[in-house]
């Protein structure tokens, strides 16, 4: 009963912000481009679409890192706007040259896609080094496992990409060092 009370509270304390600096900026008030993406970010993740995109694209025009990679990602589904992969990427490059790892783990996937190894772990990499714990996870499957030519199969830095994303919590990268058999103690415990 609490957890229900204590969710109703955040959605209307949540609405209630997102109305207000709607209102804000409907009456001519000015906001920064990180309050406008912010704007827009609830507004997507809300599903509202077509309003986040407005909010997305004067930010991500001021530079701000987030509103471009949300904005990328509408182009990539068809969120709000007409799909284009082509601006989707576009906008995911200039977020990912101001090293948001979000862009950079999209750009990851795109690449992984399109069947462009060297493009998707330059990328993957990029996230990874900038301590996003999926990137960190997915390096060490490829290094698990190998991954072509580009990553060559090697158990040690398997481990080492798993221990990076476990320590923050990524359950699954938890798994795998528990449960693969060709990791041993002493390479988990990093001695």
């Amino acid at each position: 009963m609490k957890q229900k009370i204590f969710r109703a509270i955040i959605g209307v304390v949540v609405f209630l912000t997102l109305y207000g600096l709607r209102e804000h900026l409907q009456h001519g008030g000015k906001s920064s481009p990180a309050k406008l993406s912010e704007i827009g970010a609830m507004l997507y993740l809300e599903g509202n679409y077509d309003e986040a995109v407005v909010y997305l694209k004067k930010a991500a025009e001021q530079g701000d890192s987030q509103a471009q990679c949300f904005l990328g990602l509408c182009y990539r589904n068809g969120n709000g706007i007409e799909k284009n992969d082509s601006i989707g990427v576009e906008w995911y490059k200039k977020a990912a040259a101001q090293g948001d790892s979000v862009a950079q783990y999209n750009l990851s996937n795109y690449y992984l896609s399109r069947n462009d190894s060297t493009e998707a772990i330059k990328w993957l990499l990029e996230a990874a080094n900038d301590n996003m714990s999926e990137a960190q996870y997915r390096m060490g499957l490829f290094c698990q496992y190998g991954y072509g030519i580009i990553v060559p199969q090697d158990s040690s830095s398997a481990v080492m990409w798993y221990m990076k994303a476990a320590e923050q919590g990524h359950t699954k990268a938890q798994y795998s060092i528990g449960m693969n058999k060709g990791l041993n103690a002493t390479q988990c415990s990093g001695d």
